[in-house]
C-alpha cells in the first residue's frame, strides 16, 4: 500500500529496545540524530504505519494519520525549541521566538493555500494535513540540528 517507507518500517522494528511509549518515528529520528538528511527520510513513517494499521488509504484516514504524525513532530520541535531557548541569551532568544511566530504564520497561510487549491474537493483535507506534517517535520529537524537534539 505505501512501499516508499518499507525499508524504514523494517528499520523501525529492528532498532533495538525503544523507550516506553516511543514511536517508530521517534526511533527513526533518534537513529539519525545529528544527520538532518537521514532524519528527513523519517518523514511520513508514522503516517504509513497508521495507514497500514487501519488497512485504508481513504482521504480521511490519510489526513488523520498525517495529523497523528504531525503531533509527534510538533512535540520534537517544541522540545528542541525549549532546549534552544534555555541555552541562548537575548537577542538570540528573542529572535528565535519571533522567527518561530513568523514560521507558524507562514505554515498556516501556505497550508491554507494548498487546501484552497482543491476548492471543495475531497483532497483538500488530505493535502492540508500532509502540508502541516511536512512543514512541521522540516522545522523540527532544523531546530533539532541547531539544538543538537536528540542528544542520545
Amino acid at each position: 500500500m505505501w512501499p516508499r517507507h518499507g525499508f524504514l518500517l523494517l528499520l523501525a522494528c529492528c532498532l533495538g529496545q525503544a523507550q516506553a511509549g516511543e514511536t517508530a518515528l521517534e526511533q527513526c529520528v533518534q537513529q539519525a540524530r545529528n544527520m538532518p538528511p537521514q532524519q528527513m527520510a523519517c518523514i511520513g513513517l508514522q503516517q504509513d504505519i497508521c495507514l497500514q494499521k487501519r488497512g485504508s488509504d481513504a482521504n480521511l484516514d490519510m489526513a488523520q494519520c498525517a495529523d497523528e504524525e504531525t503531533k509527534i513532530w510538533q512535540s520534537m520541535m517544541n522540545q528542541a525549541q525549549a532546549s534552544l531557548l534555555a541555552n541562548e541569551v537575548d537577542p538570540i532568544r528573542a529572535n528565535l521566538v519571533a522567527v518561530q511566530d513568523q514560521w507558524n504564520a507562514y505554515v498556516e497561510g501556505y497550508c491554507q493555500y494548498r487546501m484552497d487549491r482543491w476548492g471543495r474537493g475531497s483532497g483538500a483535507i488530505t493535502d492540508g494535513a500532509v502540508c502541516y506534517m511536512n512543514a512541521t517535520a522540516l522545522r523540527a529537524i532544523d531546530l533539532m540540528a541547531d539544538a543538537g537534539w536528540p542528544a542520545n
